[in-house]
Parts: C-alpha cells; structure tokens; sequence
C-alpha cells in the first residue's frame, strides 16, 4: 500500500470520527436548530467522499 493510500485511509478515518465527536452528547433538536452545528457535521460526509475518489485514483483496484 503506498504512503498516498494510507493518507486518504487515515483521511477518512479521521473525518468520520469527527461527526462521532461533533455529535457526542448532542440531541437531534440541537443539531436541527443549530445551522453552524449542521454544517460543521454535514461537511465531514463531503470530505470523506472526495477523498474516497482521490483514493480510488491512487489505487483503481480498491473500487473492487
């Protein structure tokens, strides 16, 4: 695995963990009614899909 995958790896990892630790301890009411709280967990979503496609780049063999 080349030191590119193991970043976008890592990447997506970490992306994912911050919507767990955004959302800790928070209601679904809070999450509604707070826009800049919403954004901040939406984007990690967004990040984690374009990294999946950089990822997919660097290695093709991983869509399998």
């Amino acid at each position: 695995m080349n030191d590119h995958v193991k970043a976008y790896l890592s990447d997506i990892v970490y992306y994912a963990g911050n919507v767990i630790a955004f959302t800790a301890g928070r209601t679904l009411d809070e999450y509604l009614d707070d826009a800049y709280f919403r954004s901040a967990v939406e984007r990690q979503p967004e990040l984690m899909a374009d990294t999946v496609g950089l990822l997919l780049k660097a290695a093709p063999q991983a869509e399998k």
